[in-house]
């Protein structure tokens, strides 16, 4: 049974928030600054156009947890050309995330 865009981005925003209530809880979000952002897992489509339809930028201040991973996600659900978007944790430290962006691109139809 395939799953719907909205209902995949809902799916990714809850494993976004499991993945980091251990280190940060909900009652107490914590802002941080994007010091990096990388794109896998792209085969056809441009890293950088990726990430401009993301939204995502860097030195982008984000809550974590929050909303703005979740709705970068939705964003790129909307263009139908993904099978699977992930965001990783690639390091965090005081104040500072790494991201990475893991997409799976659909297939594509050639003549």
């Amino acid at each position: 049974m395939a799953l719907s865009a909205a209902r995949k981005a809902f799916w990714a925003g809850v494993l976004l928030n499991l993945i980091w209530a251990q280190s940060f809880s909900p009652a107490d979000p914590k802002t941080v600054e994007i010091a990096g952002l990388r794109v896998k897992g792209n085969r056809y489509i441009d890293a950088q156009a990726i990430l401009i339809t993301s939204g995502l930028y860097l030195s982008q201040k984000i809550r974590l947890p929050g909303d703005e991973l979740a709705i970068a996600v939705q964003k790129l659900w909307r263009q139908g050309i993904f099978g699977d978007i992930q965001v990783w944790v690639d390091s965090l430290t005081q104040g500072k995330v790494w991201l990475t962006l893991q997409v799976e691109e659909r297939p594509r139809l050639n003549r």
